[in-house]
């Protein structure tokens, strides 16, 4: 398998503007030919993504869980919620996900079943980079965790990544130039269109398809790991665990390579009312024709409020963040950094099932970002004997 494609030479005759590939086609951008790039694209640097008006309401709904009133009965937590960033880039590293303080019970094993549908449309184009992410995803993912002792668990995770041209860019656009909302460009691109485009003058070669052919429901990644936890409160108020991760990549530029991440959790909780918190620093191991735009390690947080609003529902809300993967980028998405919004709702279903569903919007209009991410995860405990 070819890691990384070069792009092919295009063709300029009869003075005719060269265009970007059709959509499913490979990537034919001329290498060390900015003004084919500029030509090329028709989203052009003065363009800002404003901050977008669902981000708005969502932090006026995300004050509103924190001013809920407190029930009276005592209730358990099913947050956070366990999203995590979705710009295409940054998923051929470590990306971490929200996680639970608490351990899984000593004898006990929890299988999680997480689907994430995401909306991808992000372009720049700058004197020395440019890029354009055109695409919809599936981000499914298996995890079993099992309990050695009443404070460790230990477990893994298998991904698998669904990356297609879609169907959802007609009713965005309509959805946007409806309510007057910027569209970020998408209307200057064909509809369903399938595209991952990076140029940077320090890569090697200078263009680069990050992924010319669709993959449908094809390995993203393994994972394994190991939370302890070393404080627990004698009420169970307040809970405090470290955990350490490795991942193996299995896409398609970066299969084989290890990064990981170690990071600290934590919950406070009241009558029904809990706090979740976690911050921690991944250890990257960028694939070869990224490094020189990658750096080695970053830190990243998650913090959100769950409301239990009756003995089977939660409100939650919360924000995960993450500092850049990537350096020598002057304005632009990928100049910022990952900050994201995410409101859901949780609960249980008798001593053994719980379930989640969340809506993620990102908060930095310069930043790498996605349109939407929905995501939907359940878990079954299997209690030992």
């Amino acid at each position: 398998m070819t890691l990384v494609r070069p792009m092919r030479q295009n063709s300029m005759k009869n003075g005719r503007s060269p265009r970007l590939p059709a959509p499913r086609r490979d990537i034919l951008i001329r290498e060390n030919d900015r003004r084919m790039i500029r030509d090329s694209f028709v989203i052009r640097d003065s363009f800002v993504r404003p901050p977008r008006l669902l981000g708005r309401v969502s932090t006026v709904c995300l004050a509103a869980l924190v001013a809920s009133p407190v029930l009276a009965a005592a209730q358990t937590a099913v947050g956070p919620l366990s999203t995590s960033v979705q710009n295409p880039l940054y998923r051929m590293l470590y990306v971490p996900e929200a996680e639970i303080a608490d351990p899984v019970d000593e004898g006990s094993l929890r299988v999680d079943f997480s689907t994430s549908y995401s909306s991808v449309f992000e372009a720049s184009n700058r004197e020395r980079h440019a890029h354009l992410f055109d695409l919809e995803q599936m981000v499914n993912s298996w995890t079993a965790r099992y309990g050695i002792t009443p404070s460790l668990e230990i477990g893994g995770r298998v991904g698998f990544y669904t990356g297609w041209d879609g169907f959802l860019d007609r009713f965005i656009s309509g959805f946007h130039d409806l309510f007057s909302l910027p569209n970020a460009g998408r209307e200057q691109r064909p509809n369903n269109e399938y595209l991952l485009f990076l140029r940077h003058d320090d890569l090697e070669p200078e263009s680069l398809g990050l992924d010319t052919d669709q993959r449908t429901f094809s390995l993203e990644d393994v994972r394994l790991h190991a939370k302890w936890r070393f404080y627990l409160a004698e009420d169970n108020s307040k809970v405090l665990s470290l955990r350490g991760d490795v991942r193996r990549a299995g896409g398609p530029i970066d299969e084989g390579r290890l990064d990981g991440a170690v990071s600290i959790h934590g919950r406070l909780s009241g009558e029904s009312l809990h706090v979740h918190g976690s911050a921690g620093l991944t250890l990257a191991n960028a694939p070869e024709a990224l490094e020189p735009i990658t750096v080695d390690q970053t830190v990243f947080f998650s913090t959100g409020i769950e409301y239990a609003a009756s003995p089977g529902l939660s409100l939650l809300g919360q924000i995960n963040g993450m500092g850049s993967y990537f350096r020598r980028f002057t304005g632009g998405p990928l100049d910022g950094f990952p900050l994201n919004l995410v409101l859901g709702l949780g609960g249980r279903a008798g001593d053994r099932w719980v379930w989640q569903v969340s809506f993620a919007e990102d908060l930095v209009p310069s930043g790498p970002a996605i349109d939407f991410t929905v995501d939907l995860q359940l878990s079954r405990s299997f209690l030992g004997g």
